[in-house]
């Protein structure tokens, strides 16, 4: 048995001014739900004072598990949160740190996992910018050629996987992964008997700000595309395309 029902992986970089807020509102959703839960905050290198109040936060609040760490990136930030949250818990979730989908939707997700081994986001109300709507499309539409379509919004920051399905995955992923999200999009669902996608209520960000931009966003995106469609020729060697 499991010491965890679930355990919440949630990225950070650079949000002092409103961290405390977003890992308090997640606590108090989870105590709600009366569950053995852990929250894995990964703070990536902040150069804030984003790790000094999750420190603090830490010494009053017993779930809550600090990862002070060198800066990484998102992604690889994300697969080293993965593999803690599985060495002992029955199901994973991932959020962002940024307060753009709000905890309280996570016990939808949570009541209904008894209908689904996997429980995606989709983004309701999202405002992006050209190249970033361009970006989104060519992400679906490359997972959904080279792995399966099963998952909507691909690169979402709020799903619910059971870790079992998860673990064989996250296990072959390089640690230098730059967008887990679409991978695990795209393979996980070939494990599973069924789906659900269920709109969240996406908010504008009042805080921090986006750190990719322009040329540096689009260098971004094709190593990222590339990492995605190499991953496939593992994915098939570990016979994760069921």
């Amino acid at each position: 048995m499991s010491t965890f029902d679930c355990s919440i992986v949630m990225p950070v970089y650079n949000e002092e001014a409103c961290i405390e807020a977003v890992v308090l509102s997640w606590i108090q959703s989870l105590e709600a739900l009366s569950i053995r839960w852990q929250l894995i905050v990964l703070n990536d290198g902040s150069t804030d004072s984003t790790g000094a109040i999750l420190n603090q936060l830490a010494k009053s609040q017993p779930g809550l598990k600090v990862v002070q760490k060198a800066n990484s990136g998102h992604g690889p930030t994300l697969v080293q949160g993965y593999k803690m949250a599985l060495a002992d818990s029955d199901w994973v979730f991932q959020t962002d740190s940024d307060d753009e989908i709000k905890a309280s939707f996570f016990a939808i997700f949570w009541n209904k996992r008894h209908e689904a081994q996997g429980l995606f986001g989709i983004r309701e109300g999202r405002i992006q910018a050209s190249n970033r709507k361009w970006i989104s499309k060519v992400s679906r539409w490359v997972i959904g050629v080279g792995y399966s379509r099963a998952v909507t919004d691909v690169n979402v920051p709020f799903r619910l996987m059971q870790a079992r399905l998860l673990k064989p995955i996250v296990d072959v992923l390089p640690e230098d992964t730059k967008t887990p999200n679409l991978i695990i999009s795209g393979v996980y669902p070939l494990a599973c008997t069924h789906i659900l996608n269920i709109p969240v209520q996406h908010s504008h960000r009042n805080t921090g700000r986006v750190s990719l931009m322009s040329f540096k966003l689009l260098k971004f995106c094709i190593v990222a595309f590339w990492q995605v469609i190499v991953f496939r020729r593992t994915a098939a060697k570990c016979d994760l395309l069921r």
